[in-house]
């Protein structure tokens, strides 16, 4: 015989079964039902959106600051490009050097060759010619000088490329090609490459001596093909820039027309 359950008993049993499918059900319902998942999501978002806010912030400073410094910089250069500028322009002894390059390297290029320009000396020149010439020769170099200047100047950020490039381009590259036989006969007596003979390889940084100019004029007879193709005259500079101090040595003794018209056929 069965004994009966008492009523609590039954009760007490039936609210535990309840209770435990309510659990059940509370663990298996999906996350974004959960009220706390939502809150957890809206307070990292938050944050989230804040650390966005705040590195666009510190960004915004550095590129401005960054921004104020360039154009600080870029005032400066400019200013010191001017002051260059009215400098080369105004100085005695660079006009009388653009004076020397003319009689030099236009007038007499039937006679001179790389050797007399450099060692005057070394022609049949009277007392008062060598003098005169020797003159020459040291306002030419103060031109080179003033170039290869212009050319670190660049290359170091000192000076604004754009506005040298714009005043300064044509006549740069065109003296500098005309120039460049006495360059090659500055570097080929100093360094000693003559007294080495032809077998042997050339000294080191023999090809130093106004390199910058050499290098800002290669430079700027490409950007002067590029603005103007229609103007051969920057075809023609380029074999100037190919040659190694081998070939200026052959060509010392060597009247400086002939020397043009070899390397600009």
């Amino acid at each position: 015989m069965r004994t009966p359950v008492p009523p609590e008993l039954a009760q007490a049993y039936l609210d535990a079964i309840r209770a435990y499918e309510a659990v059940a059900a509370q663990e298996s319902a999906p996350a974004w039902l959960d009220p706390v998942f939502w809150a957890t999501t809206a307070t990292a978002l938050a944050t989230a959106g804040l650390v966005w806010v705040a590195f666009r912030q510190v960004g915004a400073l550095i590129k401005d600051a960054d921004n104020r410094d360039r154009t600080v910089r870029d005032e400066a250069r400019r200013q010191n490009t001017l002051t260059f500028l009215l400098q080369s322009e105004s100085d005695r002894e660079i006009l009388e050097g653009y004076k020397a390059y003319g009689e030099l390297f236009i007038e007499r290029v039937n006679t001179l060759t790389p050797r007399m320009i450099v060692d005057p000396g070394a022609s049949t020149l009277m007392p008062h010619q060598l003098e005169s010439a020797r003159s020459a020769y040291r306002r030419v170099l103060r031109v080179l000088n003033v170039m290869e200047l212009g050319a670190v100047g660049i290359k170091n950020n000192i000076l604004d490329e754009r506005v040298l490039f714009d005043w300064w381009a044509d006549f740069y590259v065109a003296s500098f090609c005309r120039m460049l036989p006495a360059v090659a006969a500055i570097r080929v007596i100093n360094s000693g490459y003559e007294t080495l003979g032809q077998g042997s390889p050339a000294p080191m940084n023999a090809d130093a001596l106004f390199s910058g100019a050499q290098d800002r004029a290669r430079r700027w007879r490409d950007a002067l093909e590029k603005v103007h193709p229609e103007n051969r005259v920057y075809d023609r500079y380029r074999a100037y820039f190919h040659q190694d101090l081998k070939w200026w040595m052959g060509r010392m003794d060597t009247p400086l027309m002939d020397i043009y018209a070899e390397l600009e056929r």
